[in-house]
């Protein structure tokens, strides 16, 4: 269990040329949504890395990540690049991130505000805003009435990337710039495991009150 919290997993790729095997080794790091990385096991992974290519002579300053898997990961990788960075300042170093599900809208401010050029983030996947604003619209479509109406978001609350969804949701028409609505005995009912829905007026707004499975 100890080496499980401190040490990263290891998957070895290999590939034969005429002369010599060419060898991959990826490092696997625990991450969940709630609690995020492991910061000690991508610690120790950073250190194994960058020991391992001084020793070998190698003049490749950028390190590959694939990840975060997940928005609610991004603060905890931020904070454990952060500690890596600040012991090791002198090494001239950089972090390339690319992940292929991790869509919050600020992932890419998370990381950068505090480690600056040292890190950049990239995904293969829409922002959470477009993908919102392309929802709205379809649903305008086929409900013009809809700006008058009534619609909400249901999000878990358990998590950092549901969190997000307190903040203001961008909608094309009509943004708004206040935070979450909390219920003030203007539920419209309830949704899975008690979650209220939320009237909207004209606007669409999130409310987290528990997960939504």
């Amino acid at each position: 269990m100890t080496e499980h919290k401190e040490d990263p997993g290891i998957i070895l790729f290999r590939r034969r040329e005429a002369t010599y095997y060419e060898l991959l080794v990826l490092f696997l790091i625990a991450e969940a949504p709630t609690s995020g990385i492991n910061g000690t096991a991508f610690f120790n992974a950073l250190e194994f890395i960058t020991d391992w290519q001084s020793s070998d002579g190698s003049a490749n300053r950028v390190i590959p990540v694939l990840g975060p898997g997940f928005s609610g990961s991004t603060t905890s990788l931020e904070m454990a690049l952060r500690k890596w960075f600040d012991e090791n300042a002198s090494r001239g170093y950089r972090v390339r991130l690319v992940s292929g599900s991790a869509t919050n809208d600020r992932n890419k401010e998370i990381l950068q505000s505090s480690l600056g050029e040292r890190v950049s983030f990239h995904a293969t996947v829409l922002p959470d805003n477009l993908v919102l604003l392309a929802l709205y619209d379809f649903l305008l479509e086929k409900n013009p009435n809809l700006e008058n109406g009534r619609l909400a978001l249901l999000v878990e609350s358990n998590t950092a990337y549901g969190r997000a969804f307190q903040q203001a949701s961008q909608m094309k028409g009509n943004p708004p710039t206040d935070a979450v609505h909390r219920l003030q005995g203007d539920s419209l009912g309830a949704g899975p495991r008690g979650c209220p829905l939320v009237e909207m007026r004209g606007r669409v707004r999130s409310h987290a009150n528990g997960s939504v499975s």
